[in-house]
């Protein structure tokens, strides 16, 4: 994760070098937003990994030293009523800062949260487990994962490709179709 932990970190500092010189208090409200967004979208893809808070502890010194030295005393501890869904993640944070009343989200500030809809047996330390795995994956039609494996969608990045089997197998387990672009349950 040491890639991904100096890209998080030199993304959030560009986004906090933006929010230093606004044009206007309505692109300075913008930046702002483009920064929580972006800090709670990291969040929530790296909070089911474990330890995942120290590497955030780590990502979150350089930036809030940044935020620091760049906004300086408009940096408040104190502003206006947070969002319920904000107030729920970010709440009991003691680092949440607001700038002319808007906050700003912590990055060092994550909670993890264990997977959701992964069946407790799916455990592949143990023999029990990957045979709970493999024989949810008998489902999946080995011939067109082949195909999809083998045609690629050109001009897609790699991620898309794979993300395109992902989801062919999962639904495939879940025993849903996709037929038009509209997923439905299969009904056996």
């Amino acid at each position: 994760m040491d890639k991904r932990k100096e890209k998080i970190k030199k993304r959030a500092a560009e986004m906090a070098e933006k929010i230093k010189f606004p044009a206007d208090k309505f692109k300075e409200h913008k930046f702002i937003m483009d920064y929580n967004s972006y800090v709670m979208g990291v969040h929530n893809y790296y909070r089911i990994a474990t330890h995942v808070s120290q590497d955030f502890t780590e990502i979150g010194f350089p930036v809030k030293r940044t935020m620091k030295c760049r906004l300086g005393q408009r940096l408040k501890r104190e502003g206006n009523t947070l969002p319920p869904f904000v107030q729920q993640m970010y709440g009991k944070s003691r680092q949440l800062r607001y700038i002319r009343g808007l906050f700003v989200l912590p990055v060092s500030y994550v909670q993890t949260r264990p997977p959701k809809h992964r069946p407790r047996d799916w455990c592949v330390y143990t023999p029990e487990g990957r045979a709970a795995v493999h024989k949810a994956l008998e489902k999946v039609n080995i011939p067109i994962l082949h195909y999809l494996m083998e045609h690629p969608v050109r001009n897609e990045s790699i991620e898309y490709n794979d993300n395109r089997l992902v989801l062919y197998c999962a639904l495939s387990v879940a025993g849903a179709s996709c037929h038009g672009g509209r997923c439905r349950e299969l009904t056996t």
